[in-house]
């Protein structure tokens, strides 16, 4: 059998499929060892680094203390101590006894700094071992087999200790304090810690420490985070204070030694190359470019070994004394884990994979040939074969698919009758629909289109079929001519009915425009799932051009007729100019041509001061909400004088519903005020008269209800008008006799 035609088969896709798997597998562990390894090398690299800025910051602060040290014995000196050598003396020397990590302690004058060098000198032959020949207050206690011993300190004009401590102290450097280069000293590694004696800015001498470094070589060597673990002490001047791993061969120790003229043998030191030089070592390109880096960095680097051997490589400065410390670990301790692991997997999964092919191959062999009698059952089916004859199988699940086909092809045959016939019936309706309708499926492919909707896209329904919705149905926005997408996306994708915008546009085939006005909604099946769009629309083409007509007259006609006594503008919010018509001259005393200098501003102005906070929020408030603007308030006219003006305007919108444009009248409405101020004072006097006549006036209504009763009234009757409206019969409390009560009630 061919490859292609296996590859089709249930034993084929068995196969593929526990391979797929297979390779599934495998992938996923290749990204877990991936994943793994990164990780790792991450947390190597971490390791290192906090490995580092530990033994880092031990360092720093064992400098820090030793400076410390120095720097207080200098400052007692500088606060009373300087020239008591007894106690000087006595004082260093209980320092050194408590101080197990210092190996010695000094104090070193200038020359006759405290005025008593020759006083000393002839007087206090017990000082004589803290003093050099000529009385120079010199005094070193240091530890020996044990035991402290004070000897005079030598060489102060060309050592590092002294001179090189005087020499920063007259530099502009703001630290003082000075630490030397490591050297072995009795077997041991040790470092000078000195700060400068000043009193008034003269310099007097140094005060010092000598530190052993057995302690800190001894924790690095014996750190090991890793077997493979190596490090590395660099001093300021690049020369090497500290390792626990070879630098340099045998050679190479010799070779730079036999440079140097020295003897190999008079030298304490091994491959480790102890006092030696970075750069005559043979890691000098990693350790040199450590050493360069500055202070309070730190890096990282990959680095091979004279082995072959790939470290990875961290480092750190230590800020006193500027040394570097540099620690590495080999890759392969790394590594070595994650490949152990990798083997046993791969062990395991070559271990599944033969189960699995070997299960396939026997599974295929029992489900095949039922499998393949189904397939051509089914395929008869498809092409319309209703009249299936298949026999039992012994596998339940295969005999109970074949039921289930059989049972299928009996309701396949009698829904495929029904829908022929309701088919038929549907596709004559739709295609009867006044509106233009288009259908689509759930990938927005058209499927179907009316008669009204071929008419307006200019495709046939059977050219169409199949197509994407845009390239039958291009729509457009009128004002900006931009594309825009059609509905039927946002209903397939939210399930919502949507609406086409304003101002849509259809493109049809032939180049035809037709504004339209439609919806689209979701087509869904029994399940309320959606299978596809509906897209119903019309041309709205005269609708719109109606509209836009009966807009611009209403606009252009709405206040053309001009009357007396009232004003017309036009103003313009876009380049504020505003347009006034009407009577003008009438209403503000201004001619027409001097009032089409007012704008917005000094129309504001223009307004009684009262009034003109009240009128401008107004202003705001309808141009915000494009609503109309009925304020009433006093505006001054050319005169000075000021009429009262009612005012009546709108606002309208553009296309992005801003408001463009105000219209509105100006009328001055001074007479009607003043005509109801008259008929108000006119009201008052009436009132006062009717309540301070002489005589009796009062006035009933047809139901007897007392609606005038003035102040005489009152007097003569005794009745106050509240009392009798609360009363039953009113009239017969002031009229006992009904032959006299008053006839034609609401005519007196």
């Amino acid at each position: 059998m061919p490859v292609s035609e296996f590859r089709k088969t249930i034993k084929g896709r068995l196969l593929i499929y526990t391979g797929f798997s297979t390779l599934m597998i495998m992938l996923i562990i290749a990204v877990f060892y991936s994943f793994t390894r990164e990780h790792l090398i991450k947390d190597v690299e971490k390791e290192i680094m906090n490995g580092v800025k530990l033994f880092a910051l031990n360092i720093e602060n064992a400098n820090r203390e030793s400076i410390k040290v120095a720097e207080t014995i200098a400052h007692v000196q500088e606060h009373g101590f300087l020239g008591k050598r007894t106690q000087s003396t006595a004082f260093i020397r209980t320092i050194l006894q408590n101080h197990p990590q210092f190996t010695g302690i000094y104090l070193g004058y200038e020359a006759n700094a405290d005025q008593n060098d020759a006083a000393y000198l002839a007087n206090n032959p017990s000082e004589q071992k803290a003093m050099d020949k000529n009385g120079r207050y010199l005094p070193y206690w240091f530890i020996k087999n044990s035991k402290i011993e004070l000897t005079a300190l030598v060489d102060m004009e060309t050592s590092l200790y002294y001179q090189g401590t005087k020499e920063k102290y007259h530099s502009n450097a703001k630290d003082k304090s000075n630490i030397t280069e490591p050297y072995f000293y009795e077997g041991k590694m040790i470092v000078e810690y000195t700060y400068p004696i000043s009193i008034g800015n003269e310099f007097l001498g140094v005060a010092g420490v000598d530190r052993a470094l057995t302690d800190m070589l001894y924790l690095l060597s014996s750190f090991k985070p890793y077997k493979s673990s190596n490090f590395v002490l660099i001093s300021a001047k690049g020369r090497i204070i500290s390792s626990n791993m070879d630098l340099g061969t045998t050679e190479t120790v010799q070779s730079v030694l036999k440079k140097q003229e020295k003897d190999i043998n008079a030298r304490q030191v091994d491959n480790k190359m102890l006092t030696f030089h970075l750069d005559e070592t043979n890691f000098a390109p990693l350790l040199d470019h450590f050493y360069q880096m500055e202070i309070d960095s730190t890096e990282t680097e990959i680095y091979r070994d004279q082995e072959n051997r790939i470290f990875h490589y961290a480092a750190t400065k230590i800020k006193t004394g500027n040394w570097t410390l540099v620690m590495g670990v080999a890759e392969d301790e790394v590594y070595g884990p994650i490949y152990d692991l990798l083997w046993e997997i791969l062990a395991i999964l070559f271990v599944i994979l033969m189960l699995l092919i070997f299960m396939a191959i026997k599974l295929s062999k029992k489900i095949s040939q039922p499998v393949t009698d189904l397939i051509v059952a089914a395929s008869n089916l498809a092409k319309g074969n209703f009249d299936i004859h298949l026999p039992d199988f012994s596998i339940t699940e295969i005999n109970n698919l074949k039921k289930t086909l059989v049972d299928t092809a009996i309701e396949l045959k009698k829904l495929t009758s029904n829908l022929e016939a309701e088919k038929e019936r549907l596709f004559v309706t739709f295609r009867s629909i006044g509106d233009a309708v288009i259908t689509t499926d759930t990938s927005g492919r058209l499927t179907l289109m009316n008669r009204i909707a071929e008419q307006l896209t200019g495709w046939k329904n059977n050219e169409a079929q199949g197509r994407p919705l845009d390239e039958v149905f291009p729509i457009i926005n009128e004002l900006t001519r931009l594309k825009i997408e059609s509905p039927v996306a946002e209903v397939l994708k939210t399930g919502k009915i949507v609406g086409l915008a304003k101002y849509t546009v259809l493109i049809s085939r032939d180049g035809t425009e037709y504004q339209l006005a439609d919806s689209a909604a979701a087509i869904r099946d029994s399940q309320n799932n959606i299978t596809g769009a509906v897209l119903v629309f019309r041309d709205v083409t005269g609708e719109s051009l109606m509209q836009k007509e009966l807009i611009e007259s209403e606009k252009r006609y709405r206040f053309l007729a001009e009357q007396p006594g009232q004003m017309i503008y036009d103003y313009n919010l876009l380049n504020g100019n505003i347009d006034w018509s009407g009577d003008i001259e009438g209403v503000t005393g201004f001619t027409a041509d001097e009032f089409q200098n007012v704008n917005i501003e000094s129309w504001g102005k223009m307004i009684h001061p009262d009034d003109q906070k009240n009128a401008l929020e107004l202003l705001g408030t309808g141009m915000k909400e494009k609503g109309h603007y009925d304020p009433t308030y006093r505006f001054k006219c050319k005169d000075g004088s000021f009429k009262f003006i009612e005012e009546s305007g709108y606002f309208l919108a553009n296309k992005n519903e801003k408001p463009h444009q105000m219209l509105g009248i100006m009328k001055d409405i001074s007479t009607r005020i003043q005509s109801e101020k008259d008929l108000q004072e006119s009201e008052e006097k009436f009132r006062t008269i009717f309540e301070n006549a002489p005589i009796l006036i009062d006035s009933f209504d047809q139901s007897g209800r007392c609606t005038l009763w003035n102040k005489e009234c009152e007097n003569v009757y005794g009745w106050t008008i509240e009392e009798l409206n609360s009363a039953d019969d009113a009239l017969s409390l002031i009229y006992p006799n009904p032959d006299r009560q008053p006839q034609n009630l609401g005519k007196r």
